[in-house]
């Protein structure tokens, strides 16, 4: 699933990670295997029995595509000045494009607008500025030119002033969550400037997740009202449903949307995929969800980066599974998420001592209080109504558009590589916060262990569990 935003009143004070501290209620077995799906991430709601009142009560938000929003900076968003794209060389475009990019600096942004650059093509960036501001100030003035501000508060002078310029010949929208956000735009630039509209929308678009290999003709959520803003994360779907139909009602066949699953890979501020090779690289005993053929379906940011791209430069249009993983079947396993995650710390220099998985079934998971997709990130049992067909969907339409995906064992050798550096500027960005504070004349804000993920469970935690499963199966591995 993709990574809905950080709630934007949120602080920095609100982002404890999920962990024994926030326990879910316990209504019964499978009502607590389905409340842990909402703890973290906003997922299709129907035919999932006890997932709304079981999950209001969890205090967890959650991560990825973060938007801080106003008041200070979350600690978990902070981004770092390499390159996040995979080095090596990048073949021109046959000509190059205006693309505009909605966002640009945040996680997905970045490796799409290195990848644009890398292409010969000419960018402009509209955001607010608030988010790593640095980026690409290097880059020459005729290749790339930042305007700003606020499509949640309906600031779009800085679009409507460029509206009378040479049309764009594609725009790439990484922020659009709710109608307003996409009919704005296309009002200020008007829809004869706009030669192709390339959004990041998501699988939650879709109305269940029984159906395996279910591809981009499946039932859709009904979408929000179209004056409709909330940042509740339970409109997740239905708001970016809504954007999807007023993008081809306005632009029509010059759409083309994109829905990833879960997006993982360096700068993820969600921590969901990163969990799993930092706590195996950690060795031990080590607890695992269900089984090894559990499916799992995840994208590296920079290969969605790289096929936006690619759909600014097609005139391929409608919905894509941004799914999957190299070969069919489109999902990869937990078993070999463990594999990839072996091989990723090998590669990134890392020893792994006296590893040992644990797998535990759905049922004693539940018993624990380990809730799915934010407890035991990625995944989600198939047992649970309505969900055989989870991280089960088809991405062959995708991969026929373009989208190309590396090997998952990349992906984790580069969390690996990417996390040490990131507690680290995390420790740095609360210290600060601290100084400011009391310069100020402030208390010291409450602020998350900046060293621990905002995913998965913590060392404690995690040891209780399996304490309880070596009573429950006497000793049994």
């Amino acid at each position: 699933m993709s990574n809905p935003p950080l709630r934007r009143d949120r602080t920095t004070a609100d982002l404890s990670p999920p962990d024994a501290a926030h326990p879910l209620p316990n209504p019964g077995r499978r009502a607590v295997l389905t409340a842990g799906l909402l703890a973290g991430a906003s997922l299709t709601l129907a035919g999932i029995p006890g997932l709304r009142s079981a999950a209001a009560s969890t205090q967890n938000p959650a991560g990825g595509a973060p938007d801080p929003g106003a008041g200070r900076p979350s600690p978990f968003l902070l981004a770092e000045p390499d390159s996040c794209t995979a080095p090596g060389p990048t073949d021109p475009a046959p000509r190059p494009l205006r693309i505009l990019f909605m966002g640009g600096t945040i996680f997905l942004g970045p490796p799409a607008v290195e990848y644009a650059l890398a292409r010969g093509h000419h960018v402009t960036l509209f955001n607010r500025g608030r988010s790593n501001p640095h980026w690409f100030n290097d880059v020459p003035a005729d290749r790339l030119r930042k305007l700003r501000g606020d499509r949640k508060t309906g600031d779009l002078e800085s679009l409507r002033a460029i509206a009378s310029e040479k049309p764009f010949d594609a725009i790439i929208d990484t922020s659009a969550y709710f109608t307003p956000d996409v009919a704005q735009l296309v009002e200020a630039l008007g829809a004869e400037n706009i030669a192709r509209y390339v959004m990041v929308s998501t699988i939650n678009v879709y109305a269940g997740n029984n159906t395996i290999d279910a591809d981009e003709n499946d039932a859709l959520v009904a979408p929000s009202a179209d004056d409709f803003r909330s940042d509740d994360l339970e409109h997740y779907g239905p708001g970016k449903c809504a954007c999807e139909k007023t993008a081809l009602r306005l632009l029509g066949d010059r759409c083309a949307l994109v829905r990833p699953a879960l997006i993982g890979g360096p700068r993820d501020a969600s921590d969901r995929l990163t969990y799993w090779p930092w706590r195996i690289s950690q060795g031990g005993p080590t607890l695992l969800p269900e089984g090894r053929g559990a499916p799992i379906q995840t994208i590296d940011n920079r290969d969605l980066g790289r096929f936006l791209v690619t759909l600014a430069e097609s005139k391929h249009s409608g919905a894509f599974n941004a799914v999957g993983s190299i070969t069919q079947p489109w999902h990869a396993t937990m078993g070999e998420l463990v594999a990839a995650s072996l091989a990723g710390a090998a590669a990134a220099g890392i020893t792994v001592k006296d590893f040992e998985p644990i797998w535990a079934d759905a049922d004693f998971l539940a018993e624990q209080n380990v809730g799915p997709w934010m407890n035991m990130p990625a995944w989600v049992p198939h047992s649970a109504p309505g969900m055989a067909g989870f991280a089960r969907r088809s991405g062959a339409r995708a991969a026929r558009a373009g989208l190309t995906r590396r090997p998952l064992e990349e992906t984790c050798r580069d969390l690996l590589k990417w996390l040490p550096g990131s507690f680290d500027r995390r420790e740095k960005h609360i210290e600060r916060l601290k100084r400011e504070a009391a310069e100020r004349g402030e208390p010291a804000p409450k602020l998350p262990d900046p060293r621990r993920l905002r995913a998965g469970l913590t060392r404690e935690r995690e040891a209780e569990v399996l304490a309880a499963w070596a009573k429950a199966t006497g000793g049994k591995r």
